[in-house]
């Protein structure tokens, strides 16, 4: 049997969402043995710190808050997480641009990643990473912006799923995809 997903992407910014994210991201990924990959983007320096500081200051602060987001990374896996295949990564850059790109150059299967929960005007007006996401990639993106019972995301295997599709091309392969998904779940 091919597996369905090979890569789960789980970008994360460290908040509370994304913590009970990360949670379901370990059983989707155990249930379909792929790998799952931790992201965090980090946003750039601001260089008018520059004439404030030297270049080796403004390296030194950035070295440590790779090393710092490291550690919060490696602390965001609950304990059930023990034999599913984790990567863990950092990246400085616009973080709706860095998970597309990352999503389209490593052929990512599914993103897994909380909304805020924000009025629609509110995104209207501030814009959305997750929003962003959805319109910028390829692959099926799993949101939610209301997660947090630990008992669900131990028993993850889904009974429904739902597939909103506009009747195009892309939405023929969304569909098929879900129907594939649907499927693996079944035999499971």
């Amino acid at each position: 049997m091919t597996r369905l997903l090979h890569e789960v992407l789980v970008p994360t910014d460290f908040s509370p969402r994304s913590l009970d994210v990360a949670r379901y991201a370990v059983a989707v990924a155990r249930l379909f043995h792929s790998k799952l990959t931790l992201l965090h983007v980090s946003a750039p320096v601001n260089l008018v710190w520059g004439g404030v500081w030297s270049p080796d200051a403004i390296d030194e602060l950035m070295r440590r808050q790779k090393e710092e987001n490291y550690t919060r990374l490696n602390s965001l896996l609950p304990d059930n997480a023990h034999g599913v295949g984790v990567q863990r990564l950092v990246v400085e850059g616009d973080p709706a641009q860095v998970i597309a790109e990352y999503a389209a150059a490593q052929r990512v299967d599914l993103i897994m990643m909380p909304t805020r929960g924000c009025s629609a005007f509110r995104r209207f007006l501030l814009g959305s990473v997750t929003a962003k996401v959805l319109h910028d990639v390829s692959c099926p993106v799993w949101t939610s912006s209301h997660v947090n019972d630990d008992h669900s995301a131990r028993f993850v295997k889904p009974k429904v799923i739902a597939c909103a599709i506009d009747s195009n091309p892309e939405g023929d392969a969304i569909l098929r995809w879900a129907s594939e998904l649907a499927g693996t779940c079944m035999r499971e």
